[in-house]
């Protein structure tokens, strides 16, 4: 199946060249395709400064949907990448409240390990596997993250419980394993 402006742009020629088109319309159709593809490119260039870089694109798309979490927890990726924690921080925290969407509790938990506020990642992890639990039962990366918190808090002995149901989620997780014959 062709795409419709192929089809087009072959009636065009064929109408250009082989009908009994007159100078002025073939005038006509030559400064209407010109037209056409000088207003495009200047939509492109519209469209490429939106997509210069992920930080611009994001923050474009949240003016046009402010209240979606996807969106705001791009935001707030782009930012990270920028090591802009303050606003990373802002739109992650934001993207939770709007909804039942679980990815920016992961990533609050991540920031708040970068930032050393281990408490508050505990909390932000617990909340994100206890949504995710009923939907995907098989998160052995998810509670080996938690085992590394627990870590981070010196609490061995829930370190011990997340690495032990890490290995019963994924019996060959070998980072588990061996942190496990070590404590």
């Amino acid at each position: 199946m062709l795409p419709f402006y192929l089809l087009l742009a072959g009636g065009i020629v064929q109408f250009y060249f082989h009908a009994k088109a007159t100078r002025l319309h073939q005038v006509f159709i030559v400064t209407t395709l010109i037209a056409t593809l000088l207003f495009w490119t200047h939509l492109t260039q519209q469209q490429t400064r939106v997509w210069r870089n992920e930080l611009v694109l994001w923050w474009y798309v949240s003016q046009l949907t402010p209240d979606n979490p996807v969106v705001q927890t791009n935001l707030g990726v782009a930012y990270l990448d920028r090591k802009d924690y303050d606003n990373a921080l802002k739109h992650y925290e934001y993207a939770a409240k709007l909804g039942n969407y679980t990815i920016p509790h992961y990533n609050l938990s991540r920031l708040y390990v970068k930032l050393e506020k281990y408490s508050e990642a505990l909390q932000a992890y617990k909340y994100a596997l206890a949504e995710d639990i009923a939907i995907n039962p098989s998160l052995d990366m998810t509670y080996y993250q938690l085992a590394e918190i627990y870590q981070k808090l010196n609490q061995p002995i829930e370190v011990r419980q997340a690495l032990e149901v890490v290995l019963i989620i994924n019996p060959a997780h070998q980072a588990a394993k061996n942190w496990l014959g070590n404590l």
